[in-house]
């Protein structure tokens, strides 16, 4: 195989397929490196991990048709150093070779017949409009990463009677959101890290449909000239349902930025004491404090712009609120609580199709 083509779009789309290599050590070893092949006027480039899978075509002068699977990893330090303007890529005895002018790299191979073909799949399409792909960051953020309970690092689909449901947690959080879409998901889990690579890669500006394979159970995003597989994680979404608040004590209005301010500020103190703050909340503002505060004058107060239900104190990590307000938009944050024990319910002005949950921490204040 040989061909030449612009450098940087070369680095660009390699650096994308290398989200979806396998470094560990495996049996497979071809996993390990990307598959390059040669046809007409186009250079594919295929990665797997054995679970997911990324594919995509680029515009090339093709010079020798061919295919390959080489180092990934090392070409992309190689590639990063280079100037940008046109590279050729060749398959020189048991080597892929890289050059720029005078500049050459070589790079190691795998056998080409190891690494795994990509699935076929036939079933219903899907398209996932700009509307749901700005909205989905809210959802899958609260997704869990311990892969030891593989329903909690997925995001749970599911149609209801005029909208979309999409909900993840991971335990101490919950995000859930519901999109008036033309087309209904059908009930399924998948990866919360696909997602948030399909958004990233939407942000190029082509279009993106999800086809679903039940039989297979499979999923392959298109955007552009990118495919992306995944597999529909298997198993039980936990009842989400029982978490949810049905009622509400206490409400206030805050302004996000200011909030984030001060969570950031009390968070100097929390941070030696479990990441807890305990937030007293009345009408006339709230008060944050580390648990516990061996600091008796470490505090901090934020202003509420409004104030319904009786005054009460409720502990929750500092961490988790972080996360919330740098993942929504809003000119304003709801704060609906009933009791210490029950959980926290997080909204955005405005938008009534999406809530945050945060489960809250016994404290010795919030027990008084």
């Amino acid at each position: 195989m040989k061909c030449t083509l612009l450098k940087e779009i070369f680095e660009d789309c390699l650096a994308l397929s290398s989200k979806f290599v396998s470094y560990r050590v495996s049996s497979v070893q071809s996993i390990q490196g990307a598959k390059l092949e040669t046809k007409k006027n186009t250079l594919t480039i295929t990665t797997t991990n054995l679970g997911d899978s990324f594919y995509t075509e680029i515009s090339a002068h093709v010079l020798e048709e061919g295919m390959v699977v080489f180092d990934l990893k090392k070409a992309l330090e190689f590639l990063n150093f280079l100037p940008l303007g046109e590279i050729e890529i060749s398959l020189e005895d048991t080597q892929v070779k890289i050059s720029q002018g005078k500049t050459h790299g070589y790079f190691n191979i795998y056998p080409v017949g190891d690494f795994p073909e990509l699935p076929i799949l036939e079933g219903k399409t899907f398209p996932l409009n700009q509307q749901l792909l700005e909205k989905l960051p809210q959802v899958y953020f609260a997704a869990s990463k311990d892969e030891t309970r593989p329903v909690m690092t997925g995001v749970y689909m599911n149609a209801l009677n005029e909208s979309s449901l999409f909900v993840s947690t991971d335990g101490f959080r919950l995000s859930l959101l519901k999109v008036n879409l033309q087309e209904k998901f059908p009930k399924t889990i998948l990866p919360a890290t696909i997602f948030q690579e399909i958004v990233r890669l939407s942000k190029r500006g082509d279009a993106v449909s999800m086809m679903l394979s039940p039989e297979d159970r499979l999923v392959k995003f298109t955007i552009g000239k990118v495919l992306i597989y995944s597999r529909v994680i298997e198993g039980d979404f936990p009842p989400y349902e029982k978490v949810v608040p049905k009622s509400t004590g206490t409400s206030i209005t805050l302004d996000p930025h200011d909030f984030l301010k001060n969570i950031r500020l009390i968070s100097v103190f929390a941070r030696d004491d479990a990441d807890v703050v305990v937030f007293d909340i009345a009408k006339k503002g709230m008060v944050m404090k580390p648990k516990a505060a061996r600091q008796k004058n470490s505090e901090v107060f934020q202003n509420v712009e409004s104030f319904s239900g009786d005054q009460l104190k409720i502990a929750f990590n500092y961490k988790y609120i972080l996360d919330f307000l740098n993942t929504v938009s809003a000119d304003q944050i709801i704060l609906e609580c009933t009791t210490p024990t029950a959980p926290g319910v997080f909204k955005v002005s405005n938008n009534e199709e999406f809530l945050h949950i945060i489960m809250p921490l016994r404290t010795e204040e919030t027990t008084e």
